[in-house]
């Protein structure tokens, strides 16, 4: 396994063992790939990417970290010719899991608490961050109310507004808002996460 990876997956655990038990949120502090980029309103453009995009959001750069972990993630949002939208967690809903992303209950259940440890363990470990990621991109952009959408981990979701309130489904997620457009996709900002 690349060292990288296994200090991403070591950074991440730490900083979630850390902030699930106290007042921080992944926003106070910036480790590594966690520096925060300006805030930055929402914005179309012809020439920007939604690689040059994904870490624009302090609220985002626990996800937008997790992208960055997976090299054809990284080409996906790169690629000009994508047309995707990224259903960016808030760092909020990503420490309110009951588990870490890359944790899977019905593997402990299985293999016990060592699941994620040796070679193997941190290979599922990565397989299930992976995942985790692909949920979190649909293969359409625009999308439309109504309109049904698959997920880079095969998973179809739509949404719609009730009560006012942009909402993804499966899932009951709200969407917060979109923050930006650019040349090939969206990135939008939920408050919560897909599974």
């Amino acid at each position: 396994m690349h060292p990288i990876l296994v200090i991403l997956i070591y950074i991440n655990s730490f900083a979630y063992s850390l902030f699930i038990n106290s007042q921080f949120s992944l926003t106070d502090i910036h480790i590594g790939f966690f520096s925060p980029a300006m805030e930055k309103s929402p914005s179309t453009s012809n020439s920007v990417l939604l690689s040059d995009v994904i870490g624009s959001s302090r609220s985002t750069n626990a996800f937008a970290g997790f992208t960055r972990s997976f090299a054809s993630i990284t080409r996906l949002l790169e690629a000009d010719d994508s047309n995707i939208t990224v259903l960016a967690p808030t760092n909020r809903a990503i420490m309110k899991l009951p588990q870490r992303p890359w944790e899977d209950p019905s593997e402990y259940s299985t293999l016990g608490e060592d699941a994620y440890e040796g070679k193997i363990g941190e290979d599922r470990a990565l397989k299930n961050l992976e995942t985790f990621v692909e949920s979190h991109l649909m293969w359409v952009s625009p999308w439309k109310e109504g309109e049904m959408a698959k997920s880079m981990s095969g998973r179809e979701y739509c949404w719609h507004i009730k009560d006012g309130v942009k909402i993804i489904q499966p899932g009951n997620v709200e969407i917060i808002e979109v923050l930006n457009s650019v040349r090939n996709g969206e990135l939008w900002l939920i408050d919560g996460v897909l599974n």
